[in-house]
């Protein structure tokens, strides 16, 4: 029998989104359909604003802008789709996955490319599939079509970081490249991981919740987790590709960490 929980109402219900994880809703507050799905985006929140700060201080390109606010707006629209479980708010969350990814592997496809230098047929290829896929989702909601198409353009921008490494000589700024790199990629993937198991595994994660004392169950709540590693490795990745940019601009980046711990790029 489901608990009673998973039978609590709010005040975004009724649910239209195509998707309803596995956290019980509205348990919390009223307020809030998913509590700690929601609060867990803080990783695409705060990382970003402090990117944007970072590239008004390293005189970045505005590209890296693009792509940091476009960062901040998958995490707004995250917050606003697991607070309340809406069909517009999924897709403000969705869709700006896909058009984030696209534009980080245009930062790749022109990373060592002088200032200034566009790559049109790149563009139009990855434009092109940010339309294609904005139209297919509106016709067909299914979830598979968003992670199929999503998860293509992750394996594309990995295949092109670990091509970009492997062409260079190995030296002090290609270490720390690949460091932001693998560290980047491990946390993606214990988020895909736990990702994986809140889905598949949703009826043995809710048995736990409902056996075990609540601060100790909130631990079991693997997509928030998910976003807690996936929010910070994207994070990772942008810091990897404007590091990467500025090292073939002869800029002699470095890296840092601000007081809450996130890295940085810098100048030395």
């Amino acid at each position: 029998m489901p608990s009673i929980l998973q039978e609590r109402t709010g005040v975004w219900s009724p649910r239209t989104a195509s998707i309803d994880w596995c956290e019980e809703n509205y348990v919390v507050t009223p307020w809030v359909a998913e509590f700690w799905n929601t609060v867990s985006n803080i990783s695409m929140i705060i990382p970003p604003l402090y990117g944007l700060y970072n590239c008004k201080k390293m005189g970045l390109e505005a590209r890296y802008v693009c792509s940091y606010l476009l960062f901040l707006l998958v995490g707004i629209g995250s917050t606003m789709f697991h607070a309340t479980l809406l069909y517009p708010m999924q897709l403000l969350d969705e869709l700006p996955m896909v058009y984030t990814t696209c534009v980080f592997i245009y930062l790749l496809a022109v990373v060592k490319k002088g200032p200034g230098t566009q790559d049109k047929l790149a563009a139009s290829l990855l434009t092109l599939y940010a339309i294609a896929f904005t139209l297919i989702y509106s016709v067909n909601s299914d979830p598979l079509i968003m992670e199929g198409m999503y998860g293509f353009l992750v394996c594309v921008l990995l295949v092109q970081a670990v091509i970009l490494l492997y062409q260079d000589e190995y030296n002090e700024n290609t270490r720390i490249s690949w460091r932001l790199g693998l560290t980047g990629v491990g946390l993606y993937l214990v988020a895909f991981i736990l990702w994986n198991i809140d889905n598949h595994y949703c009826s043995n994660l809710k048995i736990f919740r409902d056996s075990t004392p609540y601060p100790i169950g909130i631990l079991s709540e693997l997509h928030a987790w998910w976003h807690l590693l996936a929010g910070y490795s994207t994070y990772l990745h942008i810091v990897f590709s404007s590091h990467y940019r500025l090292q073939n601009l002869k800029r002699n980046p470095g890296l840092t960490t601000c007081p809450v711990g996130i890295c940085v790029i810098k100048s030395e």
